[in-house]
């Protein structure tokens, strides 16, 4: 791996519940790719106009498998291999952090789970990402990152440049600020 694109290597050991012992969380985050083309094709609906967000050029892709290139950024492993994925809408939703859902890998090792633990979520009827420990891994993971100082204060620095940055067409303007003109849901002002 090119450690000189790296902003973030983190490694962590979060303990379970007593009866399903640990797991094994790491989570990469790349840096911004110079002169990455922004493209049209299956850009998520709440981008902003000053995001980028071009699918074929994006920091992870080269770490991802081919099919699905791009959409599984969160990968659940026991003994090295993948049981389940997570698209980048966990970044956006489970953790809050947007503007790292194309630059952050995460893959949970499943192996320091105990023997019945494994079983369990290999031996249901059930699919994997249903079961009862799965659950209990994923509320983990999300509690784990979220409380990560580094993380969150990569993830702060990107929110105050996006928000830093101005929206340079005056159409997109006029048209936010028609938007914000015409929202029923607004408050009206009162007189005073």
């Amino acid at each position: 791996m090119d450690t000189s694109t790296l902003i973030l290597d983190e490694q962590y050991s979060p303990e379970l519940e007593v009866d399903l012992d640990r797991i094994g969380i790491r989570v990469v985050v790349f840096s911004k790719k110079a002169g990455a083309s922004r493209s049209e094709v299956e850009q998520p609906l709440d981008l902003e106009a000053d995001e980028d967000f071009s699918a074929s050029e994006s920091e992870v892709n080269s770490y991802l498998e081919f099919p699905k290139r791009g959409k599984l950024c969160c990968v659940f492993l026991i003994n090295g291999q993948r049981h389940h994925g997570l698209d980048n809408t966990f970044i956006v939703n489970d953790l809050k952090m947007k503007y790292l859902r194309k630059r952050m890998i995460i893959v949970v090792d499943l192996d320091g789970l105990s023997g019945r633990a494994s079983a369990a979520m290999l031996g249901a009827c059930s699919p994997f990402s249903q079961s009862l420990i799965f659950k209990k891994v994923r509320e983990k993971l999300v509690s784990t990152l979220t409380n990560d100082p580094h993380l969150n204060e990569l993830a702060s620095e990107l929110d105050d440049e996006v928000r830093r940055l101005k929206i340079a067409n005056p159409a997109i303007q006029a048209m936010f600020k028609n938007l914000v003109r015409d929202n029923p849901t607004r408050p009206a002002k009162q007189a005073a």
